[in-house]
């Protein structure tokens, strides 16, 4: 099993001063992509890819995900960075070219739900389309969206892990080296967005990283000790806003991560964290970070070992996002 957070293509965030507000809207992004590599950020935090289906599915999926919960009142970034499916090939050769399929495309529609008439309401789109040229492009009602800005970069490589790895295979194909990303970068105003605390926490900075893996390890340990209502608790805040950005309930989102059934499996086994294995990303302006697996960026620090009901060991991963705030890192998605 992967990232958590991938499987449920959600994101949460927040404190007590989001448990008091009310949120009469939510704000998501439906997502239809097809024979091309498309992640999705708001805001500089990756809120969808199609990694894995890139060599499966021909990397089709629809979908949609939570943009509220990684938004601001005022103006917000969206980035849709996209590659060539040839690039996730198993077999592809250091002297492959890579060419857009002419029936690639990405559409990002994302729309505002009144939570008491549930009437939608469209904020932008952007549909990202193969030209005649054979080059991606921005459009928005048939036409190029020139409110777009278009960046052209290298994609962040794994590195090798040496010792105590979480996977011992990962294909080449899973995480090609130097992949050539086309990215999208649209401004957008949003309004009627709780004051998420990861708005007003402290910048996070490298002096700030014996902090974070304190913060690692206690949740780790509550996994080691399968303690169920620690782990809960820690991660309150999160679920808490994760709640309130979808119309749920803290209890139901903290079933939804599948915690509880992972640790009360008799073969589930914490794996020990090598933190040499493992560095920050840091997102949001500084306002979020995480810790990455170097060698399989789905992975998180809290990972363990279990064995399904025919016997096969499979990995389940937790990988919540950390703010700062009031002098410690809590998870805030």
């Amino acid at each position: 099993m992967k990232n958590i957070i991938s499987f449920i293509l959600f994101f949460l965030g927040g404190a007590n001063m989001v448990h008091a507000q009310d949120n009469n809207y939510t704000v998501r992004a439906s997502i239809d992509v097809a024979y091309m590599f498309c992640d999705f950020k708001v805001n500089g935090v990756s809120s969808f890819d199609n990694r894995r289906q890139t060599f499966v599915d021909k990397g089709i999926v629809s979908t949609n995900t939570n943009v509220q919960i990684l938004a601001k009142n005022g103006m917000n970034t969206i980035e849709i960075e996209v590659a060539p499916l040839s690039w996730f090939e198993p077999n592809k050769t250091n002297n492959d070219s890579h060419f857009f399929n002419k029936n690639a495309f990405c559409n990002i529609n994302i729309y505002q739900t009144n939570s008491i008439t549930n009437e939608n309401q469209k904020i932008t789109d952007v549909n990202i389309l193969i030209g005649k040229d054979g080059v991606p492009q921005a459009y928005v009602n048939n036409k190029v969206d020139t409110s777009v800005e278009v960046i052209f970069s290298l994609s962040k490589n794994t590195k090798e892990v040496l010792f105590n790895k979480i996977r011992n295979v990962i294909g080449d194909f899973e995480y090609p080296k130097n992949v050539k990303l086309t990215k999208f970068k649209k401004n957008i105003e949003l309004k009627n967005i709780p004051d998420w605390i990861w708005i007003k926490s402290d910048d996070f900075d490298e002096s700030k990283l014996p902090e974070l893996k304190l913060a690692y390890q206690e949740l780790w340990d509550a996994f080691n000790e399968k303690d169920i209502s620690k782990i809960r608790k820690l991660n309150y805040h999160a679920n808490e806003a994760w709640a309130l950005s979808s119309n749920s309930t803290e209890e139901k989102i903290f079933e939804s991560y599948s915690i509880t059934e992972r640790v009360r499996d008799q073969s589930s086994k914490m794996i020990e964290i090598t933190w040499d294995n493992f560095i920050p990303v840091v997102m949001n302006d500084r306002k979020m970070v995480k810790m990455i697996y170097k060698e399989d960026f789905s992975y998180s620090p809290i990972t363990m070992i279990y064995l399904n009901d025919k016997g096969k060991k499979l990995l389940y991963s937790f990988s919540p996002i950390f703010s700062f705030v009031n002098g410690k890192f809590i998870p805030v998605i």
